[in-house]
Formats: C-alpha cells, structure tokens, sequence
C-alpha cells in the first residue's frame, strides 16, 4: 500500500514538469517497456467503459507497485530490467479518482494532466515520470456489441480496442504524455501502447461479467500487461538539442553503473 506522502510526492512531479521551462532542457528520446498485472473493475451492471478502474496490482490501492521494466532504448537504455516502477491506477469517473481509486483519465485530452508513471526504483532515474495528457481516442473499429466472434475487433468506451484471439480477450489502449525527469529537466513527448489479454473470455462471457459488475480478471487474479512508450515529434525547442544530448546522457549513466560494480 502506498501512503499518502507518496502520492503527494508525485502528485508535486506533475506540477513541477508542468512549471518547468523546457528552452534548457535535454531531450529525452529512445523507447522503454513495462510489465504488470492489471485487473479490470466495473462500478456497478455496465457495458465496458463506463464507470469503471484499470487497476493495476494490488487491487483498488489507487497505485500499482508490481509494474517493471523491460528494457529500454537511448535514454533509457541503462534502465535495470526487473526493476520496479510505480504506476497510477486509471478511472473515467470523476468520483472515483475523489475516493483515492486512481487519477481521473476520461477519454480525450485530459483537463487537467496527472503523473502515471513515476517512483523509479534504478537510482538513476528517480526523479523520473510520466505525465499524462491523453487517454487516446480510437477510430477506425466499429462500436463492439458484445457479440463479435473470434478475430473481429472493435472499440467500446471510445478508447478501448477490443480483439477476440484463440487465447482471450485482447483489450488494447493508448495514452499520451510526456516524460518528465525533476532532477535534471530532461524532457520528451510520448505515446505509449497498452496491452491485456483475459485469458479464457470471450466478447459474450466479458460483457456477461460486466453486465453483472464483476471484474475481469485471469483466474481471479491480475492478468499480465505490458506498456510500451515511444517518442512523439517534440517541440522545435527540444530538438534543437539533438538525440546526442540524450546518448551522451544515457552513456554516463552505463559508465557511472560499470564503475558502482567495479
């Protein structure tokens, strides 16, 4: 369970990155995954998408502390794989995120940008996060009427892609942001991809579940998901610094390591 100090320490990394000037910063480039447990949880009979939490484990804390890296590229190439990072969980309901069930992320550009990502567990990224600005908007798919079959895809609650595989049900949805680092001011505009499948379930069966208000989990327990953030076109006034800023940064970084465990 993380406590209330906590929160507000990265709640304060949101309003820092939203005060800081971004004319001296280097930018921050490279992609970076991540991996958890993620359950989904409906508030009351529904279709998907309305009042509901993308909660990420453990359950109905307002904060997951079971994500960790995959791996990254350029600046985030010396991130230790396995280790961990503290994510936000997500709600559309405005009510919700007041209880403490996660940060309030309606679909669209967010009124008010909140940190998803943050509490980097690499000392060499601490002061690291990622501030969200958009719970992307699909298009492209039909509306989903509960009663698509195997390989069909389509988007309900305007932000979730949804695909019947062999496997599961494949849930994906996309936000974007910007990545933020308090220590040094570096800073770089991303998207990043999420993806779930709840293992056994179908279109039929999830709706059946939601219709009921029961969560969608794998087995009665979190199902895997990884979020995978790539750079976005940035603004002329980080480019200017060019991707060697972010090279030379992520090199120091390697050498500072090699060095620690000599």
């Amino acid at each position: 369970m993380i406590g209330a100090a906590v929160k507000k320490s990265i709640i304060g990394l949101a309003v820092l990155a939203l005060m800081a000037s971004t004319a001296n910063a280097a930018p921050i480039t490279g992609s970076m995954s991540l991996g958890g447990s993620v359950i989904y949880v409906p508030f009351g009979p529904q279709p998907p998408g309305e009042a509901s939490i993308i909660d990420f484990l453990p359950l109905l804390g307002g904060v997951g502390v079971e994500f960790a890296a995959l791996g990254g590229t350029g600046y985030f190439g010396a991130l230790d794989g396995g280790s961990a990072v503290v994510t936000a969980d997500l709600t559309n309901d405005a009510a919700l995120a007041a209880g403490g069930f996660g940060v309030y992320a309606p679909p669209g550009v967010l009124g008010t940008p909140v940190v998803l990502l943050a509490g980097f567990a690499d000392p060499d990224y601490a002061g690291l996060a990622f501030v969200l600005t958009e719970v992307v908007i699909q298009s492209g798919f039909p509306t989903c009427t509960g009663g698509e079959g195997l390989g069909q895809s389509c988007v309900t609650g305007q932000v979730f892609n949804l695909q019947q595989t062999a496997e599961g049900l494949r849930i994906n949805f996309d936000v974007r942001g910007f990545f933020y680092n308090v220590n040094t001011g570096d800073i770089g505009q991303y998207k990043g991809a999420y993806a779930t499948t709840f293992t056994g379930l179908t279109f039929n069966s999830a709706y059946a579940l939601l219709a009921a208000g029961t969560p969608l989990t794998c087995e009665n327990t979190g199902c895997g998901v990884t979020a995978t953030f790539t750079p976005v076109p940035e603004p002329a006034t980080l480019l200017t610094f060019g991707a060697g800023t972010a090279l030379l940064a992520a090199r120091r970084r390697r050498a500072a390591k090699k060095a620690s465990k000599a």
